[in-house]
């Protein structure tokens, strides 16, 4: 797959040039000890570990048309998405609706704060028209009235919102 590990190629001299300084002889015996400047030694052997790794990831980004920088924002944002525990959903509840939405292509999307209601908490609204004329209506629910007493607060001083999170395709998609 990669012909950049060519015995000729700059990743390979990096690599081959760290592990004949650094490795076992070929028949399992060391040289004996020298005298060195095991920092100055050290920090050589990182810097041409670090210049490796670079042109590894530049191999990978070129072979796979992926960019790396793009692929780690992308994980760090997927790290954050809510997890989904197993059990909890009934088939009867609205969320389950969700699937509807599957190969279908969204022609238009628009949002806003609900209509206040006495007896509804606050909450923001969403709407997705697909090119069939469907239209997914999203807004939120909750207990808020079976609280509000004991809370000492009116339904519709609670707010609830939608919290969107988006992540983009991968960089070679």
């Amino acid at each position: 797959v990669f012909t950049e590990f060519d015995k000729e190629s700059q990743l390979h001299k990096v690599l081959s040039l760290i592990s004949t300084e650094r490795g076992n002889s070929s028949h399992g015996v060391r040289n004996s000890a020298k005298s060195c400047d095991a920092f100055d030694l050290f920090n050589r052997d990182l810097e041409q570990a670090v210049e490796s790794f670079e042109l590894l990831l530049k191999l990978i980004e070129q072979e796979f048309t992926v960019s790396a920088t793009h692929e780690l924002r992308r994980q760090e944002i997927m790290q954050y998405l809510p997890k989904i525990v197993d059990g909890g959903i009934e088939s009867n509840y609205s969320i389950c609706r969700a699937t509807q939405m599957a190969g279908k292509t969204v022609e238009k999307v628009w949002f806003g704060l609900r209509e206040d209601h006495v007896q509804i908490h606050q909450s923001e609204a969403l709407f997705i028209q697909f090119t069939n004329g469907e239209v997914l209506a999203i807004d939120t629910g909750s207990n808020v009235v079976n609280i509000a007493e004991q809370a000492k607060i009116k339904p519709n001083e609670f707010h609830v919102d939608l919290n969107l999170t988006w992540v983009p395709a991968p960089s070679n998609g």
